[in-house]
């Protein structure tokens, strides 16, 4: 006992796909054409199922005339118009496999037009497929190949992009050097004027350290022959004045609150006062 191979329920969608599906299912069973429109309502679902039993019996005799009738009912004209349209508007974008392109023209196509020949297809996708190249990619393929095929145009442009691709990541990768080469370059004349700078603040340290040295033994000599104005020393000035300071000294430590009117001193009182006490035991 043999077993089936049976295919898929079909209700919507691809119609040629499922068709080829079916045949191939068909032939492994070995059905004949009278087996096939026998046994294909049973495999359809919903308004596939619908379509065919609408279909007129002249439709239905062959399974050639039932194929070809149910994809009319399925893709009606102004379906087709659709699908054509949507052809039509289908370009290659940006970073896209010209392999996946051509694959979508082409389910585009058989769902728009089934039963269309194998050459007329092809003449068609051809075209389509040029025209829905960029401009560079098309002339650069026409300088090629004045007349290149389906596969011939695909394979073109798929080394085209990949050449495009490997520039472009060149360029980049150039041009990230050729930054990293000026950044550098900035930082060396960064780190030569920062030198620059050290080294002219070292000079003008010792320049400095020099003036100040040479300055000192004119200094003492110039105040050899100062006279202090406080002493009435030579040798030095005022602010220099050791006398000076210590007359600061007891200012600040002299309490100025308290007066002695009997010697007109400070720090005491008239009670108190020394000189006062002394004068007139000196009198008795």
């Amino acid at each position: 006992m043999t077993t089936s191979i049976l295919p898929s329920k079909f209700e919507r969608g691809d119609l040629t796909t499922w068709l080829r599906e079916y045949d191939a299912c068909a032939e492994a069973n070995e059905w004949d054409a009278a087996a096939k429109i026998k046994k294909l309502p049973a495999f359809l679902r919903g308004e596939a199922a619908s379509h065919f039993y609408s279909l007129n019996q002249d439709s239905r005799k062959t399974y050639a005339d039932a194929t070809k009738a149910l994809k009319e009912a399925i893709c009606p004209p102004a379906c087709k118009e659709v699908l054509y349209a949507e052809f039509e508007a289908r370009l290659l974008t940006p970073g896209e496999d010209p392999a996946v392109y051509k694959w979508e023209l082409e389910q585009i196509l058989t769902k728009a037009e089934s039963n269309i020949d194998t050459r007329a297809k092809t003449a068609l996708l051809t075209r389509h497929f040029m025209k829905g190249l960029p401009k560079n990619i098309r002339l650069k393929l026409l300088e090629s190949d004045p007349t290149p095929d389906l596969p011939k145009m695909v394979s073109f442009v798929q080394r085209y992009r990949a050449i495009q691709d490997y520039t472009d990541r060149d360029s980049d990768i150039r041009s990230a050097g050729v930054a990293s080469e000026k950044s550098g370059n900035d930082m060396a004349s960064l780190v030569a004027l920062v030198s620059d700078i050290a080294v002219r603040q070292k000079n003008l340290e010792e320049k400095l350290s020099k003036t100040e040295r040479d300055r000192k033994p004119e200094l003492t000599q110039n105040r050899s022959n100062k006279k202090c104005f406080v002493c009435r020393r030579m040798g030095h000035i005022a602010r220099d004045c050791w006398y000076n300071d210590q007359r600061q000294n007891q200012s600040q430590t002299t309490d100025y609150s308290n007066r002695c009117y009997q010697c007109q001193g400070y720090g005491h009182f008239a009670k108190d006062c020394a000189n006062y006490l002394n004068s007139k035991r000196a009198i008795r």
